[in-house]
Parts: structure tokens; C-alpha cells; sequence
């Protein structure tokens, strides 16, 4: 009996076999359950980091403009190829850096040099390393700057955020034409150039918003993505569609219209589409991919350009990635989230401006190109 006893108080130590895969398959729907509300909260703060960048550069403009009475324009400075990102670096805690650019500008300038090895296109120290407060931290590894043939000092930096070119295309970087745009540039004429404008800089201030600073956008973002014309980049935020089915896509005598429906499924272009990287990864160089964004196609819509290297007529939206759209900075340093279903108007009107006296000031592309535009007469509010 003593035995019996004791081998009925023998209890059973460990898991079946069966018990511990149950064990198992409820942790893993836990964590199924679980992981997209920790995506989607580490989202939000990258997000809410991308928030506090634009108001910062929007407090930047103001800084800027309290010292200059003006707008950053492309080519400030001097004759260099840049972009009013430049401008700005005085303004963000990066004035060792401006002031290389600035000296060595100078210097081409005494030597009767206007795009010499200074170039943000070149291999020089000032154009490399990343700049933080110009990067969203939703674009993580998309955020790459692009290294030229024969560089050996790494990549330059690349950017996320942009200036607002308006409802209005230009067919070169910054062109007196664009009057819509509180970034138009200040031309010159350049006797070294045989007569050619160049820009120096901005040429509006606060008093030519006259739709009020709290009702112009400013600036948005834009997905950076790798390589430049030799890349092909088929994600529509961050690439560039460059021909549709085998034939150049002319961004210059096409509607907006024809540029969206170079969208395929998703987030991608379509099939027959021939498509090109290099948005925003060199900070400082003038070309129009890497510095500005219309309000004429809504956010997250595709890209189109002119030439692969971005610098001709190029149709470039606001990108992100965000779920659902973009962060804009308005005049007056406020920052809101606009939707990526705002209203376009009639994506079948003409961009153009220049010449065409009859276009009322009103922007055929409704309230987004009405927010874009600084002198449209409509105060349009988010």
C-alpha cells in the first residue's frame, strides 16, 4: 500500500506536445494583434518629428526673410546652380556649412569662374552629409543621396522637403515666369553667360502674398529616392515617369491629366511606363526634382518628367509616407496635414501662365492650387 501511495504522488513536470504548440500559436496572435498598433504608434511619431522639421523651416523662412526682406530664391549667393534649401542653412544650425558654400562661391566669382568645382553637383565637402533637419523619418532608407560618377568624398545629402512651385510649370528651375510662386527668382544677366539670365536669389517678399501668408502653401515634403536618370524607380512616391510606352513623356505639352494616368496598381507606375529615380538627393542642386512640388496634381500622385534629369519641365507632386498624405507649411510657420483627396479642379486645364492674359487669377485647380498659388484671390484655408 505504502507503494502505491507513493508513486500516485508522482506529478507530471513539462508541456505535451500539443499543449505547448497551443501555447505557441496564441503568443503569435498576440503579436499579430499587437504589431500593427506599434507600427502604426512609431509612425505617428515619425510623423509628428516630420511636423516639428517643417515648422522649423517655416520659422526659418521667417528668419530669413527678417534679414534679406525677401524669400530664399534659387541661385542665392551668386551665379552657383542652387536651391533655396541653401539659403535656409544659416537659419538651422548649419551656418559652418553655408559659409564654406559661400567662400567658395566667392571664390569662383573673383576667379571669373560661375559653375566651377563648387557646384552642389560637384565633389566638394559642403554638399555631403546628411542635414536632419531636412529629412522626414518616414522616408528611412529611401532618404539617399546620390554620388556622381568619380566622387570620393560619399554621397550628397539628400532631402525630403520642398518648396512650392504653385499651380504653375516652369520649363527651367526658378524662372521669372512663375509669378504664382512665392520662390520665383531674381534674374540677372550675366555678361559672361553671352546675355543669359541667372538667378540670384528671391524675388518676392511677404507683401507679394497678397492671398495672406496663412492662406499659401510653402512647403511640403517629397520621398527622396536613389540613383538619377540611370535608375529605374517604379514606386510613384520618389519616381519619375519618363515614357509611356516606349515614347518621351513631354511634361511640357502634356495636361495634368495625362500625367496620372501614368499610375499602374498601388503604389506603382504602370506597366508600360518607363521610370527613373533621383527625386531629392542632392539637397543643393538646382534641377526641379530636387527642391520643388506643384499644387496642380494631388499628394501621392505621380511624377512626370520632360528630361531624365529632372532639370526641364517636370510635373512633381507632394510625396510621402504617410497613410493618406502629405504635411504642408503654410505662410505664416503653421503646419497641417492636407489629404491626398483634395479638391484638383479640372486636371484637363492648362498649366500655363506666362502670356495667357485671358486665365482668370483663380486657380483651375482648385483649392489645392488655389493653396499654392500667392495671388490668386481666393483665400482658401485648411
Amino acid at each position: 500500500m505504502s507503494t502505491k501511495r507513493k508513486l500516485s504522488t508522482i506529478v507530471r513536470k513539462g508541456f505535451t506536445l500539443v499543449e505547448l504548440l497551443v501555447v505557441i500559436a496564441i503568443i503569435g496572435i498576440l503579436i499579430s494583434l499587437l504589431l500593427p498598433a506599434v507600427q502604426a504608434a512609431r509612425e505617428a511619431a515619425r510623423r509628428m518629428q516630420c511636423t516639428n522639421n517643417l515648422k522649423q523651416l517655416g520659422l526659418a523662412i521667417h528668419n530669413y526673410h527678417d534679414v534679406y526682406n525677401k524669400f530664399p530664391g534659387y541661385g542665392f549667393g551668386g551665379y552657383c546652380n542652387q536651391t533655396p534649401l541653401v539659403g535656409l542653412l544659416a537659419f538651422i544650425e548649419q551656418t559652418a556649412r553655408f559659409d564654406m558654400i559661400q567662400q567658395a562661391i566667392q571664390l569662383d566669382k573673383n576667379n571669373g569662374d560661375s559653375n566651377n568645382w563648387q557646384s552642389p553637383y560637384n565633389d566638394y565637402e559642403p554638399w555631403k552629409g546628411a542635414i536632419s533637419a531636412y529629412l522626414c523619418p518616414s522616408d528611412g532608407e529611401s532618404a539617399s543621396g546620390y554620388t556622381p560618377s568619380g566622387h570620393v568624398n560619399g554621397p550628397s545629402a539628400a532631402a525630403n522637403y520642398c518648396f512650392s512651385d504653385a499651380d504653375f510649370m516652369t520649363a527651367s528651375y526658378g524662372t521669372e515666369g512663375n509669378t504664382r510662386s512665392p520662390f520665383g527668382m531674381k534674374a540677372i544677366t550675366d555678361p559672361r553667360w553671352l546675355g543669359t539670365t541667372w538667378g540670384e536669389g528671391g524675388k518676392y517678399n511677404f507683401a507679394s502674398v497678397t492671398d495672406g501668408l496663412s492662406n499659401t502653401i510653402v512647403m511640403s515634403e517629397r520621398v527622396s529616392s536613389p540613383g538619377m536618370e540611370a535608375q529605374e524607380y517604379r514606386n510613384i512616391r520618389g519616381g519619375y515617369a519618363t515614357a509611356v510606352g516606349g515614347a518621351s513623356f513631354s511634361a511640357w505639352n502634356s495636361r495634368p491629366i495625362q500625367c496620372l494616368a501614368t499610375k499602374g496598381n498601388g503604389k506603382q507606375y504602370a506597366e508600360n511606363v518607363t521610370t527613373r529615380g533621383g527625386s531629392g538627393n542632392l539637397f543643393g542642386y538646382y534641377t526641379l526634382n530636387n527642391a520643388m512640388f506643384q499644387t496642380i496634381l494631388a499628394p501621392n500622385s505621380p511624377s512626370c518628367s520632360t528630361s531624365a534629369a529632372g532639370g526641364a519641365a517636370t510635373y512633381s507632386p507632394a510625396t510621402s509616407n504617410h497613410t493618406g498624405g502629405v504635411n504642408v507649411v503654410m505662410g505664416d510657420g503653421s503646419v497641417h496635414f492636407v489629404s491626398e483627396t483634395i479638391d484638383t479642379g479640372d486636371l484637363n486645364q492648362w498649366f500655363r501662365y506666362t502670356g495667357d492674359g485671358a486665365r482668370p487669377a483663380s486657380s483651375p485647380f482648385g483649392a489645392w492650387g488655389n493653396l499654392g498659388a500667392m495671388n490668386s484671390g481666393q483665400t482658401v484655408s485648411l
